[in-house]
């Protein structure tokens, strides 16, 4: 272990030298895109212009920024070859705190029990599980020779199972569905044969129905399934979102109607949107920037993903690049369910848009998840632990 940690400590200026400053520009893109949408989400613009009557959304954005800064510095200085090393570690904490947040310890919000108090700060555990179970994902799999049997696949279900029941007891069905993607994307580049995947898939599908035969979803999540299939058929309430959102969208135009421009039919700077700050932050985007303002934000997605992806392939062991493909797969996941049920084409889920949307859990889970991506790129020449 000294060795190692003199080999890490040396190591660490020549890999630094890599950082992919590209990423890190077009990520700190996106925070300064979601600080913009999140001020002009939260801010009364009766009280003011810019920057003159900040809510304290915002001002809480900031913090969890700061914080997501120093994650985000860790990971890049940290030799992510470790995380192998820590995966059970990190796998049983963070479960331990998905089971600790349905005591009595956790916090209930709109009907969901999702948060552990910290001081004045609300932790998600559910966001923290993302980048977790890709770190357990990864170090089982890149054990593993050949192509994957059933067996192996079947293991990589029970690495899973915990964190998805647990999550979808809260409920956080969004969450839910992202660690399903995570566990589908880990069992592809690992090497699973097509046809256990279709088998896999076909009881997946199975399993889902059965869940809404049996009554076990929530009512909420039913009406939102009905209301994204039909949302004239609910216009007052789940057909409400729908509706408006897409207008917001619509509203933008070509270059927006303009950060805080009091107008009577800018929907996102009235409230009309709910939860626009959160999971309808790319309404906020698209209707005070515009179309202009909506294609910047996926470029700059684009950019880290196929960075990420370029990352991937330059890894130096099986472990660095499953676990950067894993990484980028559940964040390019996330944001087209974003998008996509903004826009209409997937029911309403309450996935946030990474880097984007306001919350510190998600943030500090975003800011975790590419500094892993960094740290595999960084040390493609790194010399072997041990």
């Amino acid at each position: 272990m000294v060795t190692t940690r003199t080999q890490l400590l040396s190591g660490r200026g020549a890999a630094i030298r890599h950082l992919d400053l590209v990423t890190v520009g077009a990520a700190s893109g996106l925070v300064i895109m979601g600080l913009l949408s999140v001020f002009t989400a939260t801010v009364d613009p009766d009280k003011g212009g810019l920057l003159q009557a900040p809510s304290v959304l915002f001002n809480r954005q900031l913090v969890f920024l700061v914080i997501g800064g120093l994650a985000l510095l860790g990971m890049i200085l940290f030799d992510y070859r470790l995380l192998k090393v820590y995966a059970v570690g990190l796998y049983l904490a963070n479960l331990m705190l998905l089971i600790v947040v349905l005591t009595p310890i956790g916090d209930t919000v709109k009907g969901s029990q999702r948060w552990i108090s910290v001081g004045l700060l609300n932790l998600q555990p559910s966001e923290i599980a993302k980048p977790v179970l890709v770190i357990a994902l990864a170090a089982y799999l890149s054990e593993r020779a050949g192509p994957l049997d059933m067996g192996d696949i079947l293991r990589c279900g029970a690495i899973t199972a915990p964190y998805a029941l647990l999550v979808f007891a809260q409920p956080d069905f969004g969450t839910f569905l992202v660690l399903g993607f995570v566990v589908l994307v880990m069992l592809v580049i690992g090497g699973a044969d097509w046809r256990h995947l279709v088998v896999l898939l076909a009881l997946t599908t199975i399993g889902a129905g059965l869940i809404f035969q049996l009554g076990i979803v929530r009512d909420y999540q039913r009406t939102r399934l009905v209301a994204f299939l039909d949302p004239e058929g609910d216009p007052f309430r789940e057909g409400y979102n729908y509706r408006l959102t897409r207008q917001a969208v619509g509203n933008g135009g070509l270059t927006g109607r303009g950060i805080l421009e009091r107008d009577a039919v800018n929907l996102t700077n009235l409230k009309f949107v709910r939860e626009q700050q959160t999971d309808f932050v790319f309404t906020v985007v698209a209707e005070q920037m515009g179309f202009v303002g909506g294609v910047t934000l996926i470029v700059l997605y684009g950019v880290v993903f196929l960075r990420g992806l370029g990352g991937a392939g330059m890894a130096r062991d099986r472990f660095g690049s499953l676990i950067a493909t894993g990484v980028v797969g559940y964040l390019a996941f996330q944001t087209f369910v974003n998008i996509g049920m903004t826009v209409g084409l997937v029911p309403i889920t309450g996935i946030p848009l990474p880097f984007v949307s306001y919350g510190g859990s998600s943030l500090l889970s975003s800011a975790i998840s590419v500094g892993i991506v960094l740290s595999v790129r960084m040390r493609r020449f790194a010399r072997p632990l041990g």
